[in-house]
């Protein structure tokens, strides 16, 4: 299927080592599309959240994909990602003409598997979005496509 992207960087900080978060949007696939690579905070994560929002081509009526790649969980406690649920619930002002909109994170790293069940299972009490984690992109694709 041809579609077209619209990709923008969020470039790393002075001080902050190996992190790029980047964000494209596939229009015909509904989708905002976020790549992350190196160790996360949750203020980047608002950061890419609010510039995606923001920007020319965005809609109410995107899922959202998100792939870890190469990252370090190490900083989100368990308070942290409360936090970043908080801050996203509270600026989450989209109106979806349809139903729930869906959210598949995707992680190959074991290592990720114990703050992301943490995630998908706080993102059910306070979140809008439908909150799935899986271990390929080519799953991820397939939940966002059926549902």
């Amino acid at each position: 299927m041809h579609y077209k992207k619209v990709r923008f960087e969020i470039c790393n900080r002075s001080g902050e080592s190996d992190l790029s978060i980047s964000f494209e949007f596939e229009p015909d696939n509904r989708l905002c599309v976020y790549r992350v690579d190196g160790p996360v905070t949750p203020g980047r994560l608002l950061e890419a959240f609010g510039k995606a929002i923001a920007s020319p081509g965005w809609s109410d009526d995107y899922n959202f994909l998100t792939l870890l790649n190469k990252i370090s969980l190490a900083d989100l406690s368990h308070e942290a990602i409360d936090h970043l649920m908080s801050v996203m619930e509270e600026n989450d002002t989209a109106k979806p003409s349809g139903s729930k909109r869906l959210a598949a994170i995707v992680s190959e790293d074991p290592a990720c598997d114990g703050i992301l069940i943490y995630w998908e299972h706080q993102a059910a009490k306070k979140l809008k979005t439908q909150e799935r984690v899986f271990r390929s992109e080519r799953l991820a694709r397939e939940w966002l496509a059926s549902v």
